[in-house]
């Protein structure tokens, strides 16, 4: 497909942006395709990596995930990418297509050196990842997807409905200027922080900026233009069946309404899977409803013990293989004992033989 420029990329505070991304250590600006794309690393020498993707709309998603993301670094190694468009990545003129973007955020990966790593979805990006993982299989070692989108959605109400209420609603608030008055007053930039995490008021001031100056701009427009051409795009498609895959739902969730039953038909590889179905809001993740989701979400329960059984069974594989060569070494070693043993009586029986 061939690039179509029709975004007018908006002009931005170059300055101001680089002192706040300094002064609250939001994250390391890459060059992908000509432009800065941010990516935020935290527990840099671990492995593996998870590779952390926002749902939409999202400001921020280097804080709006931080809070996951500090939680499990101690063993892993966490890389959230801001795509074109979000936080303090540069705008682009390309459009909002699923090439382009898995494309992107491709290239950001490889710049890092990474080589093998799991995907970590939130809402839309569950699409995105879906075609990821198709493109490059043998990359992944697996898919975690919270309450993350898939391509049995249901479009009328999904694109018809509510983005475009979305739309409507974003261009309203840009063009009469809520948007700066609802940062003024505080109202609404904090909505979509972990409440029950400290963040910085560098980090802060990081954020207000963002929503002032970045909500509500030309890509975001474009993406909810694309939604049903990307849809399209996954429509057939399932995950490959050496990627297994972890998703964490919620089931009566009115922005998706799916159930287990859906996730599992995209799902190829069994033995390593699984669906977990949820009560709480979409973002489960940050909003800890009630004591299940409390338990499960601060100490990522689920998502270490997919982590750990993944590597559990790597190991196991390759312990697997080192004892059968064992085995086969002791089996070659043994023939060999049994041959020198029938030559040894060979030998004697010659003796007894020259003997008589």
């Amino acid at each position: 497909m061939s690039e179509k420029n029709v975004i007018k990329c908006i002009s931005v505070n170059k300055e101001k942006e680089n002192e706040l991304i300094h002064n609250s250590n939001y994250g390391t600006k890459l060059n992908v395709d000509g432009r800065e794309m941010v990516v935020k690393i935290v527990g840099e020498n671990n492995e593996p990596t998870i590779i952390l993707l926002p749902g939409f709309p999202l400001i921020s998603p280097v804080l709006h995930f931080k809070p996951l993301a500090e939680a499990l670094s101690d063993k892993y190694k966490i890389i959230t990418i801001e795509p074109f468009g979000y936080g303090f990545s540069d705008n682009t003129s390309k459009e909002r297509k699923m090439e382009f973007i898995v494309s992107e955020l491709h290239s950001c990966i490889k710049q890092l050196g990474i080589e093998k790593y799991y995907l970590l979805a939130h809402s839309l990006s569950g699409i995105y990842s879906l075609y990821w993982s198709n493109q490059y299989p043998n990359e992944l070692l697996g898919f975690i997807g919270i309450d993350n989108s898939i391509p049995t959605i249901n479009r009328d109400y999904m694109y018809n409905t509510y983005y475009k209420l979305i739309k409507m609603f974003m261009n309203l608030k840009k063009n009469l200027g809520f948007f700066r008055i609802e940062n003024y007053f505080s109202l609404q930039y904090k909505k979509l922080l972990d409440p029950n995490y400290h963040y910085t008021d560098n980090e802060l001031k990081a954020l207000k900026y963002l929503f002032s100056n970045k909500n509500g701009n030309e890509l975001y427009f474009n993406e909810l233009e694309n939604m049903n051409y990307n849809y399209d795009i996954v429509e057939k498609m399932k995950f490959p069946s050496n990627v297994p895959v972890l998703n964490l739902i919620i089931p009566t969730n009115v922005l998706i309404a799916y159930d287990a039953s859906m996730y599992n038909k995209l799902i190829t590889e069994k033995k390593r899977s699984k669906v977990i179905e949820f009560k709480g809001s979409h973002y489960l993740h940050i909003e800890k409803k009630d004591e299940v989701n409390n338990r499960i979400f601060h100490k990522y329960v689920y998502i270490r013990i997919f982590l750990n059984n993944n590597r559990v069974m790597t190991i196991n594989n390759n312990n697997n293989n080192n004892n059968n060569n064992n085995n086969n070494n002791n089996n070659n070693n043994n023939n060999n004992n049994n041959n020198n043993n029938n030559n040894n009586n060979n030998n004697n029986n010659n003796n007894n033989n020259n003997n008589k």
